[in-house]
C-alpha cells in the first residue's frame, strides 16, 4: 500500500529527506464523493480478505460517465451515498483530482481489477457469482475463470435482464449458493441501484458493480492495446470498436465531464486577492526556474567530475582490456521520462556474452519481487567488475547521459524495458521524472532494498523533488559510495 510514508520502513539514513516528503490523501473528495486512494493490487487485496469478514460491503467504481449520470439521477446519488467504498476509474477522474491539486495513485477499475480478485479467492478459497450481461455471457466469462483460475470456486450466475419479480428469484439463488462475493454488470448506475436496494436481503460478504467488465472478459468486446492503455487513451479504442454506441458517451459525455470538473474546482476555490495571484504568478516561475537551475548544476557538475576523474576513468579502462576482450563500455537500453528509452552506458563489468546467459540464471533471482534481476555472487561479472560494482565506478560513464540530458545526477534508476513490461500503474509513476545516476534508496542500502521500497522511496521523491533534496542525497552518496553499502 503506497498511502504514506509513515508505512515505510526506512532506514536511519532516509528519514531526516522523507520528512520533507508529504504522503498521498488516503481520500479524494470530488463531485461530493469520497474516492478512495489505493492501488488495484492493494483493493483486490482489501476486497479477497474482507470477503472472510461476516460483515457485508458494496463496492462502486466511479467514471467521468457515471459522474454526468449522477446529475440526473436523485436515485444513483442516493445510492452511492450508501455505498461503503468508491474508487476512481479513468483518466477523467484523474484530471479532475489534478485540477484540485490531488492525485490518484493508480486508475482502480473494474475490469482491471477481476483477475486481481479472481487470484486472491481461488487462493482463499471462497465463491464468487456472476451476475449480468446479456444471457450466455456469464458463462463465458465461467469459461475463462476456469481456464486461468482453475481453483476458483464458481457459486453460480444469471443474466442482468431481470425485472423486480425476477430480482427475487435471482437473491435466492445467490444465498442458495452461498456466495462470498457477488459481481453485478448491469452498468451504471442501473447495477448501483439494484445493488442498494437487494442488498440487504442478499447474504453475501462483498457486492461489487462492475459495469461492461463480462463483456470484455467473455471476447464480446476487445480491450484496448496495452500500450494505448498506457496513454489513458482506451476510450478512443472503444469508440472505434462501437462508434454507434459509444459516440454519445465519448464525444458529447467527455466535454460535459471536463466542463464539470472544471466549474466543480471553480466553485471549491475561493476568491483570492490581488497578493495572492501574484504569489502564485511567482510560484509557477519558482517552479521554472528550479527546473532551470537543476540542469545547469548537473551539466556544471558531470562536466567537472569527469575531467577530475579521467585519470581514474583511464586506469578503469586499461584493466577491463586486460582482463576481458571485448568492448570497454558498455551500452544499454533503458526507459527513461515518460517512457521514452535511450542507452544507458556503463563500464563493461561482465563478460561479454553475459546477456545471453541470464535467461539460465533466471530461476536463482534473489530478488523478492521478481521484477528486478539480483544475484549476489552472479558468474557473469569479471573480477574488475566486481571492484567497480563495488566502488559504483562502473555507473560513471553515465556523467555523458547526465549531459546529454537523457539522465540527471539524482533521480530513480532507470528500469529496463523487460522490467517495465511488468510494472503496473503506481510503478509505471517512476517514469514520470528524469531518471538518475542516485537515488534515495541507493544511499539508504542499495541493493538490500527490495523493489517494493525502492518504488515507494522512488515515489515520495517525485511527489517532491527539490534542489535541496537533491544536494542533500549527493552528499549522501558520497559515504553510500565509500562504505559500499548494499553493494
Amino acid at each position: 500500500m503506497i498511502h504514506g510514508m509513515k508505512d515505510y520502513s526506512l532506514t536511519r539514513q532516509t528519514v531526516s529527506l522523507h520528512q520533507l516528503l508529504r504522503p498521498f490523501d488516503s481520500v479524494i473528495n470530488l463531485f461530493g464523493l469520497a474516492l478512495e486512494n489505493k492501488t488495484l493490487r492493494s483493493t483486490a487485496q482489501f476486497l479477497g480478505a474482507h470477503s472472510q469478514n461476516s460483515s457485508q460491503k458494496v463496492i462502486a467504481f466511479i467514471n467521468a460517465d457515471c459522474v454526468n449520470k449522477l446529475s440526473s439521477s436523485d436515485n444513483y446519488r442516493k445510492a452511492l451515498d450508501a455505498f461503503d467504498h468508491l474508487y476512481a476509474d479513468g483518466v477523467g477522474m484523474r484530471i479532475a483530482a489534478r485540477l484540485q491539486g490531488q492525485a490518484f495513485i493508480d486508475n482502480v477499475n473494474g475490469t482491471d481489477l477481476f483477475p486481481l480478485l479472481a487470484s486472491e479467492l481461488e487462493q482463499s478459497g471462497h465463491r464468487i457469482f456472476l451476475l449480468g450481461g446479456k444471457p450466455g455471457v456469464a458463462e463465458e466469462v465461467i469459461t475463462y475463470l476456469e481456464v486461468n483460475f482453475p481453483k476458483l470456486r464458481i457459486a453460480g450466475h444469471h443474466h442482468g435482464y431481470l425485472t423486480a419479480e425476477s430480482s427475487e428469484v435471482v437473491v435466492e439463488l445467490i444465498n442458495e449458493s452461498n456466495a462470498d462475493v457477488v459481481l453485478v454488470a448491469m452498468g451504471a448506475p442501473k447495477q448501483e441501484i439494484w445493488i442498494n436496494e437487494h442488498k440487504s436481503k442478499i447474504n453475501s460478504r462483498l457486492l461489487v458493480g462492475v459495469g461492461g467488465l463480462f463483456d470484455f472478459y467473455s471476447g464480446n468486446v476487445s480491450r484496448a492495446p496495452v500500450w494505448l492503455r498506457g496513454l489513458s487513451l482506451e476510450w478512443v479504442w472503444r469508440l472505434m470498436m462501437q462508434p454507434q454506441d459509444k459516440a454519445k458517451r465519448y464525444l458529447v459525455g467527455n466535454p460535459l465531464f471536463l466542463f464539470r470538473a472544471w466549474r466543480n474546482t471553480k466553485l471549491r476555490k475561493p476568491q483570492i486577492g490581488f497578493l495572492q495571484q501574484l504569489q502564485k504568478k511567482f510560484w509557477r516561475a519558482r517552479i521554472y526556474a528550479t527546473a532551470y537551475i537543476q540542469r545547469c548544476i548537473n551539466i556544471a557538475v558531470a562536466s567537472g567530475m569527469l575531467f577530475m576523474l579521467s585519470p581514474l576513468l583511464l586506469v578503469t579502462a586499461f584493466l577491463i582490456k586486460q582482463e576481458s576482450p571485448g568492448p570497454i563500455f558498455f551500452r544499454q537500453t533503458r526507459v527513461g521520462k515518460n517512457g521514452r528509452q535511450f542507452s544507458m552506458y556503463k563500464f563493461r563489468s561482465m563478460f561479454i556474452d553475459a546477456e545471453a546467459r541470464l535467461a539460465e540464471l533466471k530461476d536463482d533471482n534473489e530478488s523478492e519481487d521478481g521484477i528486478i534481476f539480483k544475484l549476489k555472487e552472479d558468474p557473469r561479472i569479471t573480477r574488475v567488475g566486481r571492484v567497480i560494482r563495488k566502488m559504483s565506478i562502473d555507473e560513471l560513464p553515465q556523467l555523458v547521459n547526465v549531459l546529454n540530458g537523457s539522465m540527471s545526477l539524482v533521480g530513480p534508476r532507470p528500469p529496463l524495458p523487460s522490467e517495465v513490461a511488468l510494472y503496473d500503474s503506481p510503478q509505471n509513476y517512476r517514469l514520470q521524472c528524469t531518471p538518475g545516476i542516485t537515488c534515495i534508496w541507493q544511499v539508504s542500502g542499495r541493493s538490500d532494498i527490495p523493489f517494493k521500497q525502492q518504488l515507494q522511496m522512488d515515489i515520495a521523491y517525485i511527489q517532491r523533488k527539490s534542489i535541496l533534496t537533491d544536494i542533500a542525497i549527493l552528499l549522501k552518496t558520497v559515504p553510500a559510495v565509500l562504505l559500499a553499502r548494499g553493494a
